[in-house]
């Protein structure tokens, strides 16, 4: 079995997306947070060691780029890969914003696991 690393927090207002999303990671042996939406992820990343956020650009109530900058502000070094598949192109406008990555959607599970991987590795190397 698969060590399990540090937590990543999905945060994707859509429940299907967001579950796939974590079975993908967790089956990658990453511990898995998830969030409906933007409002819950200062909380949890003050009460959590998180590695890494998963963050949905086009939430309601409190969307991606407002929650982004907020993690970025608070949370400096956490790494936050942004995704999004709408058809406005929000994912430049993610990467002005602070967003490590970014990934469109549709997300193949193997594209996240790669790239969830190389952060881990990275974060392990620095």
């Amino acid at each position: 079995m698969i060590a399990l690393r540090a937590p990543v927090l999905i945060v994707e207002d859509d429940k299907d997306v967001r579950d796939c999303l974590g079975r993908a990671l967790k089956g990658s042996g990453f511990d898995v947070l998830l969030a409906a939406n933007g409002k819950a992820v200062l909380g949890l990343l003050k009460a959590n060691k998180v590695s890494a956020v998963l963050l949905d650009i086009m939430m309601p109530d409190k969307d991606g780029l407002e929650t982004l900058l907020e993690i970025k502000r608070e949370f400096p070094r956490t790494t936050v890969v942004a995704m999004s598949g709408s058809k406005f192109d929000f994912l430049p406008t993610a990467r002005k914003f602070g967003a490590d990555h970014v990934l469109a959607k549709p997300i193949h599970p193997a594209q996240l696991t790669a790239l969830f991987d190389q952060i881990a590795s990275n974060a392990g190397a620095a």
